[in-house]
């Protein structure tokens, strides 16, 4: 349950790639996780996700279709991991839920 709704959650590999879904109970995906390259990622989110630390993986986040951010996984130089989320403009995004 997320936010007192019923959801349910598939993991995908599609083409190699992993995908994360969140669909309601009538099957409407609600929120869409898909992993990309750093490279595929727009300058500005991609340099926000650098100066968090060496990027390990990203994730493009849709929701409702849109795509609202992305989501790393990130190193920092104690080689500590942690996420980092921005929007495609590279500014913080907060998380869902």
């Amino acid at each position: 349950r997320e936010n007192g709704k019923t959801e349910y959650e598939a993991e995908l590999t599609i083409n190699g790639k992993h995908r994360d879904l969140a669909m309601n109970s009538a099957g409407k995906i609600l929120e869409a996780e898909d992993a990309v390259s750093i490279d595929e990622v727009p300058a500005a989110a991609a340099a926000a996700l650098r100066k968090a630390g060496t990027v390990v993986s990203v994730e493009a986040v849709s929701v409702n279709g849109k795509l609202e951010a992305f989501e790393a996984v990130v190193k920092d130089a104690k080689g500590k991991k942690h996420e980092a989320r921005v929007t495609p403009t590279g500014k913080p995004a907060p998380e869902n839920g």
